[in-house]
């Protein structure tokens, strides 16, 4: 319960009460007197009995809690009640206290060698008794007692809801060098790093987000501008194939309407209404194509084409033939530019739907009829076919032009940009990690002696049952006595390494006090007492203490080589003995070592501070009128070193800083940067090879639009009635056929045809059947029909089922060689119900020509599809991007500044707890001073003191 709790916590803060020695001609300090009135020591019988007595008061459980209040109270003096047998203490003594004055520190209780209190060389408990009751508190650090210059603190934190003083009084005591602590390693050194790092952190990301995105809208904008230079190609060659159309379809309808054609085969089968249905599809379609290759393919903007294909659109250099309805009729010829004379094509077409149905077979001799055959196979073909030159070349030019963006903002964004902003970002985390570590070097710079201390220092759970209580009692009263031989044997054993400093309180900061002529001789080392063997004397006496010093400064095997040198304690008859300096190892690898003195010392203090860059050695002396520095509360000489590893080197101690922290900051932004460069080089990987489809789309529209036109010279070459203009067509039909052998085994196997020979586009086309598996099956192993209307498919049985049915190549060899057979044959045995057109109208009107049409789109899906991936990668990679850092600053950044401040308080939590008489602070001090740079050091000069909180960030 609570009272057992509070008279339990009582009995561990009352054990170690301080014991004041009261000169006879103490004076108040208030009168003028020195601060260091108070630490004059009384010898012989003055000081034997007020010594005795108050630590009987000590060691009684309600001796304090009694005088609680006369000794804190005002007056001239503390007067006990009558139950207490503790010493009267006079109220000027107080302030010289720890607890009141503040002003120094007052000597402990010694220990013996036994480790066991002693008064004038006693054995065992003041007062009588082994005090074996009480010995279970004896690990407590109720009792530890702090110097001004220290500020230490004891691990007690008050919550006995005031049943004593002396524990408010050691929080605040630990309070104050937390301050200070925290002042130190989370003030302007970790603050200014620290606030720079998340400043810089969130800067870096939003301009690295920013960058990205900028990029990514270059990198859509020039992918976009592939999709409309491919679907230029595709919709001019689209026109050249309903121009040709146009024609086909009003050669057919006028020539069935002929009053002596009554046999309705082959081409004549589909009435006329069927042939004007068609032409007005081929209209929509040729307009929309003509319109959007001049002004764009958007229904919001107009975009204009490149300027050498705007000038084939605008100038007047194509002639085209205009008839006249004259008597006689008349032919003027006149120049204009494609676009006009595009939509005058148009305009008969419309026309030639009203008069076909009107005129019939008469249409032949209308001037609309003349018009759309001369011109739709000449000037506007030509013009056509010019300006498809053109947007291949612009297009080509185009993808060389996008890989050459991709390169610049791959350049740009992820070496110049992202690789410099992750290159700072790490440059923040090194450098926020090595003030991190500022706190480690103080903690691993400890000491060996002072390590050992707090190491083997005994921990005393509150709230434990008596049982456990006495149990925990019989367990420490036993290893106290298994541990006395070697305890005398080596001048200190547990309870020297566990409780020395404690004990050892004969010296204020900077160094020792000699005790006077004839007085009792003690030398320390790190807060050891070091006592000379009760077998020697004289110099051997000097040795012995010499060889306990050594033991102490190199016994740890953790430590290694301790540096620095400080005066030594004053020994009889005026002796000065210097510690040697033994200095760290040789490193390997480009290295400094720096010697620095503490930053707190007195003015009483001779310094002296030596480095040497680049040999590993330092040598330093400290001169001082006391014992070493260690144990006076005074910072020891500190040897800082590092490697160009990373690995430092704190007296003798290295401290080798974990690689995995830093991978895991940077975890998630060098895989982005990873992923973004191997985005980058898939998409130009991707995009480099993009010229060889769009070359193969060229051909196969050359392909279609040259189907197209052999059938329109064709059936204009066999609908003719005399000689002379059949021959003439027959040239023109022989010409045709020649061009669509050429095209097609470019576009099937690679090569140049022959109408580029003379053209602006005149790059070779890759083997389509062996670069596109889609392709080769289209041509060779499918065994599909290829109309858009499957119902109309040939069936089993039918004479053309199985060349419709065993691929594009089977059916485009068939008409080629029909084609030549009727170009081969006599005039009177050329006839559109033979067995050539026949042919020609059974299979290549729809199968042939609509399973070409689906062959070109193929590549312009390929070429597209390619575009769309690169994009998307893009797209993915923005959205990816957006997120990652995110969830970077959220779950990495964030809990990464967080942790930091949580291990500079942990740390300054920590190093509150050193013993007393180690300067804490100074040490802190003397390890930034060393470890950090001298830009640093000098940055640090001007800044204001800043103490962070955990709370945030």
């Amino acid at each position: 319960n609570k009272s057992e709790f509070i008279a339990q916590w009582v009995r561990t803060v009352s054990q170690r009460a301080l014991a004041v020695s009261i000169p006879e001609d103490l004076q108040d300090p208030d009168s003028g007197a020195g601060p260091n009135l108070g630490r004059s020591v009384r010898s012989g019988a003055q000081q034997e009995e007020p010594r005795v007595q108050a630590l009987q008061a000590a060691k009684s459980p309600t001796a304090l809690a009694e005088k609680e209040t006369p000794w804190l109270g005002p007056g001239p003096g503390l007067q006990p009640s009558p139950s207490s047998s503790g010493p009267s203490v006079h109220t000027s003594a107080l302030k010289h206290t720890p607890v009141i004055g503040k002003s120094g520190r007052l000597a402990a209780i010694p220990e013996g060698p036994d480790g066991d209190d002693f008064d004038g060389g006693g054995h065992g408990d003041a007062g009588g008794g082994d005090g074996a009751a009480d010995k279970w508190e004896r690990g407590s650090e109720g009792g530890d007692s702090s110097a001004e210059g220290s500020q230490a603190a004891s691990g007690v934190t008050s919550v006995t809801d005031n049943q004593s003083s002396l524990d408010v009084v050691v929080d605040m005591r630990r309070g104050k060098l937390l301050k200070s602590l925290r002042r130190v390693l989370m003030g302007p050194l970790l603050m200014t790093p620290w606030e720079r790092m998340r400043l810089h952190s969130y800067a870096l990301l939003a301009f690295m987000l920013l960058t990205h995105i900028a990029c990514y809208v270059v990198v859509t904008k020039v992918v976009s501008r592939e999709h409309t230079g491919v679907y230029m190609v595709h919709r001019q060659a689209r026109a050249m194939d309903r121009t040709s159309l146009l024609v086909v379809r009003i050669l057919i309808g006028t020539f069935c309407e002929r009053a002596n054609n009554t046999d309705k085969v082959s081409a004549c089968t589909p009435p006329l209404s069927t042939h004007l249905a068609n032409m007005v599809a081929s209209i929509k379609t040729l307009e929309e194509d003509h319109q959007g290759v001049y002004l764009g393919f958007s229904t919001s903007k107009i975009s204009a084409p490149s300027s050498r294909v705007y000038d084939i659109w605008t100038s007047p250099r194509w002639e085209y033939d205009l008839f006249l309805d004259t008597q006689p009729p008349r032919v003027l010829s006149e120049a204009t530019g494609v676009w006009q004379l595009g939509n005058r094509f148009l305009a008969a077409a419309r026309e030639a739907l009203y008069w076909m149905p009107l005129l019939r077979d008469a249409f032949k001799f209308h001037r609309t009829y003349q018009f759309m055959v001369a011109n739709g196979l000449g000037s506007l073909f030509v013009g056509y076919a010019t300006s498809l030159d053109e947007l291949m070349a612009a297009a080509w030019s185009s993808l060389d032009d996008l890989r050459t963006v991709l390169i610049v903002v791959l350049v740009v964004e992820v070496v110049a940009v992202q690789l410099t902003c992750l290159s700072y970002e790490w440059l923040l985390m090194q450098r926020l990690e090595r003030v991190r570590l500022m706190g480690v070097l103080s903690m691993l710079g400890l000491p060996g002696p002072v390590l050992r201390q707090m190491g083997n220092k005994e921990i005393k759970v509150l709230g434990d049952s008596d049982d456990e209580l006495d149990d925990d009692d019989d367990d420490d009263s036993s290893a106290k006595d298994g541990g006395e031989h070697e305890g005398r044997t080596t001048g200190g054993g547990k309870k020297g390494e566990g409780e020395g400093v404690e004990k050892n309180q004969q010296s204020k900061a900077g160094g020792g006090r000699d005790a006077g002529a004839g007085g009792d001789t003690e030398t320390t080392v790190a807060g050891f007492p070091l006592l000379p063997s009760p077998v020697t004397a004289g110099g051997d006496a000097e040795q012995h203490v010499s060889k306990q010093r050594d033991m102490l400064e190199g016994g740890n095997e953790a430590d290694g080589p301790q540096a620095g040198a400080a005066a030594g304690p004053g020994l009889e008859g005026g002796k000065t003995e210097k510690w040697k300096s033994q200095e760290v190892a040789q490193v390997p690898g480009a290295w400094e070592a720096t010697a620095l003195v503490p930053l707190d010392a007195g003015p009483s203090h001779s310094q002296t501070s030596t480095s040497s860059a680049g040999t590993g050695t330092g040598t330093g002396t400290e001169t001082g009128p006391g014992i070493g520095h260690a144990a006076a509360g005074c910072p020891r000489r500190v040897r800082w070193a590092s490697t160009a590893t990373g690995t430092q080197y704190i007296n003798g101690k290295a401290l080798i800083s974990s690689k995995w922290r830093g991978i895991k900051f940077m975890f998630l932004p060098v895989l982005w940067f990873g992923t973004l460069l191997a985005i980058y080089i898939v998409s130009i990987m991707s995009l480099s090879g993009m010229q060889g489809p769009l070359a193969t789309l060229n051909m196969a529209s050359h392909v279609v639009y040259r189907y197209t036109r052999v059938r329109a010279v064709g059936f204009s070459f066999l609908s003719q009635d005399d000689a002379i203009s059949r021959a003439l067509w027959r040239d023109m039909l022989r010409t045709e056929v020649r061009l669509f052998i050429s095209e097609y085994d470019a576009l099937m196997y690679g090569g140049t045809a022959v109408s580029q020979a003379n053209s602006i586009f005149t790059h070779a086309v890759p083997a389509s059947t062996f670069a596109s598996a889609a392709f080769a099956d289209a041509f060779f192993r499918t065994k599909r029909c290829f109309r858009y209307n499957q119902s109309l498919c040939a069936q089993p049985g039918s004479p053309y089922y199985e060349v419709t049915h065993n691929g594009l190549d089977a059916m485009v060899r068939r008409m080629i060689t029909e084609m030549e057979l009727l170009i081969s044959d006599e005039d009177q045995d050329v006839k559109y119900n033979g067995t050539r057109w026949t042919y020609m109208y059974q299979v290549g009107t729809f199968d042939l020509y609509e399973g070409l049409q689906q062959a070109a789109q193929l590549f312009v899906d390929y070429s597209i599809s390619r575009y769309n991936q690169v994009t998307t990668l893009h797209t993915i990679l923005l959205i990816a991007t957006i997120l990652l850092f995110a969830v970077y600053v959220v779950f990495v950044l964030w809990p990464h500044l967080a942790k930091l401040k949580a291990d500079a308080a942990r740390q300054s939590a920590l190093l509150s707890h050193v013993p007393v008489e180690v300067d804490a602070v100074g040490h802190v001090k003397a390890i930034i001073r060393a470890a950090r740079p001298v830009a640093a050091r000098r940055a640090a000069v001007n800044k204001a003191s800043t103490v962070a909180t955990t709370t945030g960030v």
